[in-house]
């Protein structure tokens, strides 16, 4: 691949900024096999402001370059991650955000269209979207690839259909900007790195600009934190000896670090999905302000709310913080006895952070709201408190705890928790004669005994009664467990896409340790790997694909089929699989069915559930957990099915 392709043309064009008559002028440059476009001023006309590498086509990852001004001191801005969970009407505030602000030019750290689809035309759509956006920015805007705009060989087509080059440079102002395309090897979200074609692109360039005031970095994934990013490591090892600055998004979480000589910013969002829970937790929709001085550049985060430094989370408080938000303070054992009228609870509480901890404990009846009692508990750094309560009743109860840190130099951190607690029991699989077929055809159940019990309006997060919903089973033979799901939907919303924003029906499965897998500790970030979410689409007849199937591994299988009334579903997972990042069993694992259900051309959203969504505090610690006979764990010695 040529790293540049040669041109002899001169075109003259003049711009008009706010504060100076900037004027433009395309030569030829005599650095070593590289022609950039060079803008210069009427002030200097040695000095090259800009200067841009030309690619093999007509199509370049930028809009255009009608730069405000040309000052020594310039300033521009950085967008991150709109999508991944996308809040509509977030990014499109940013865009007249910074048409107020007025840059000399914005940086993107990728994730800009939804993705994660071969759908051409949902792709063209997506982007079509995304460019309405950037047509309403008044300042040039630079494009960088992240896992949500490059997964398939048919994303990274479109883009450079659209945008020629996955990863280029420019200069402005002595300043060298790299924008790289960490999804190189198209391995998806943790996959990011740096092939062998791009590093030696990246050493060309680093080599024939050794004397730039500054080096910026743009990419999407931060792989410095990644056990294998390819030549990443060698791209550190250029960067280490002259002034640099990187920048990443994908993690939709501000951290700030100090790493080879110079300052590493993982971005938070512009419109991605966020708990948006503030600066302490890095969680919040900002635009990155940098200015570039004689010293180096000076970054300011503006939210939409107010004005922060780079220190608005470093990375020892981003430790700090993570340590006691990440791991679980309470966990209260379930009992399994329905039978049970009175039962005494403890709860293990534990300080996992360096700083004093305060829990204040409310337990309450949860058909009454009446509350039970009250208590206090403060807690020495990295110690655990057992306490110990009785509920007189097999009523459910909730247990809200609130937890205060009080970290040295900053603000109180408060975390809070809440479980609800009522007696379980051991649920029992399908009687079946034989191992099932997975094809959608759910002749060989007999009756199907669990249905959908709750169902949850997304759009104002409230119960809701709906006629359409769910019925299913499960059974397990020959070490293979199969769920069957009789669907009752009355219109049907695929567009195509991502899978979670139209119709369809999935399950998860936590095969860890009953101590373990009771507890309803759903973390969004570690879904895929400590869970096993399958999810299927009506989006045809009859499908035989799983939605994130190279996500949980070709081993799990599901089939679809239509229904006068619905469709049915069935889903099939190996036992041995599910247990391969798991400890050792306990001859149980827990379950859940979830249903998407969207109406009215998808304006209505509803969720329906078996049992409450683990992360929701309505969910009963235990619910939905199955004991198995060891039997018919055992994985079958050949793979041929009955007829």
């Amino acid at each position: 691949m040529k790293l540049f392709t040669p041109f002899s043309f001169v075109l003259l064009l003049t711009f008009y900024g706010p504060t100076q008559l900037v004027k433009a002028q395309t030569v030829e440059s005599h650095e070593e096999h590289e022609h950039f476009v060079k803008f210069r001023t009427q002030v200097d006309t040695l000095t090259p402001y800009f200067k841009v590498s030309k690619g093999e086509s007509s199509k370049n990852p930028w809009n255009h370059l009608n730069f405000y001004n040309q000052a020594e001191n310039f300033q521009f801005a950085i967008v991150t991650d709109r999508t991944g969970g996308e809040r509509p009407g977030i990014f499109s505030v940013g865009i007249e955000k910074l048409n107020l602000l007025k840059p000399e030019f914005v940086m993107s750290v990728g994730d800009l269209i939804e993705g994660y689809t071969e759908d051409v035309d949902q792709l063209n759509r997506e982007w079509d979207e995304f460019i309405g956006f950037i047509d309403q920015l008044e300042a040039p805007f630079f494009y960088v690839p992240g896992n949500h705009d490059i997964t398939n060989e048919v994303m990274e087509d479109i883009w450079e259909e659209r945008f020629g080059r996955t990863y280029y440079h420019f200069i402005y102002n002595d300043v060298l900007f790299l924008a790289l395309n960490s999804e190189e090897a198209i391995q998806g979200s943790g996959g990011g790195g740096i092939e062998d074609e791009q590093y030696e692109y990246i050493k060309k360039v680093l080599e024939m600009h050794p004397d730039v005031r500054w080096t910026m970095v743009f990419t999407h994934q931060p792989m410095w934190i990644y056990e294998n990013p390819r030549r990443w490591w060698d791209v550190e090892a250029l960067l280490a000896d002259r002034n640099h600055t990187v920048f990443a998004g994908h993690y939709h979480n501000y951290v700030k670090r100090e790493r080879n000589n110079a300052n590493y910013y993982t971005l938070a969002t512009t419109g991605g999905g966020s708990r948006l829970r503030g600066p302490l937790f890095g969680e919040f929709d900002h635009i990155v302000w940098v200015t570039m001085t004689d010293n180096g550049p000076v970054v300011a985060n503006l939210l939409l709310d107010g004005i922060f430094d780079d220190e608005i989370r470093t990375e020892d408080l981003a430790s700090m913080v993570n340590t006691v938000s990440s791991e679980v303070a309470m966990t209260i054992q379930p009992i399994f006895d329905p039978n049970i009228t009175s039962q005494e609870y403890t709860a293990k509480i534990q300080n996992y952070s360096n700083s004093p901890m305060v829990a204040d404990l409310q337990i309450s009846d949860v058909s009454s709201s009446d509350i039970i009692e009250t208590h206090t508990i403060e807690l020495n750094p990295n110690s655990v408190v057992m306490h110990d309560f009785m509920v007189a009743s097999a009523s459910p109860i909730q247990v809200k705890a609130s937890y205060r840190y009080q970290f040295e130099g900053y603000p109180e951190l408060e975390t809070d928790q809440t479980v609800t607690l009522q007696p379980q029991y051991f649920h029992t699989l399908a009687e079946t004669d034989r191992r099932v077929k997975v094809d959608g055809d759910l002749s060989e159940w007999s009756t199907l005994r669990f249905s959908s019990a709750y169902a949850l309006d997304m759009n104002t997060e409230r119960p809701v009664n709906t006629t359409d919903g769910f019925r299913f089973d499960v059974s397990m033979k020959g070490g293979k467990l199969v769920v069957a799901v009789e669907v009752t939907d009355d219109e049907y919303f695929v567009p195509g896409g991502n899978p979670l924003n139209q119709d369809g029906i999935g399950v998860i499965v936590d095969a860890n340790p009953i101590n373990q897998s009771s507890q309803n500790n759903l973390d969004q970030e570690k879904v895929f790997e400590d869970w096993f979410p399958l999810l299927i689409t009506p989006s045809e007849d009859e499908v035989n694909e799983l939605a994130y199937q190279s996500i949980i591994g070709k081993y799990m299988s599901g089939a679809l089929k239509r229904t006068e009334t619905g469709y049915t579903a069935e889903f099939e997972m190996p036992l041995k699989a599910i247990m391969r990042r798991m400890t050792e069993g306990d001859g149980t694992f827990r379950l859940n069915v979830l249903m998407n259900d969207f109406d009215q051309g998808g304006e209505s959203h509803v969720t329906l559930g078996w049992k409450p969504s683990w992360d929701q505090p309505t969910s009963a610690l235990g619910s939905g957990t199955f004991a198995f006979d060891p039997e018919d764990a055992i994985e079958e010695v050949t793979t041929q099915v009955d007829e």
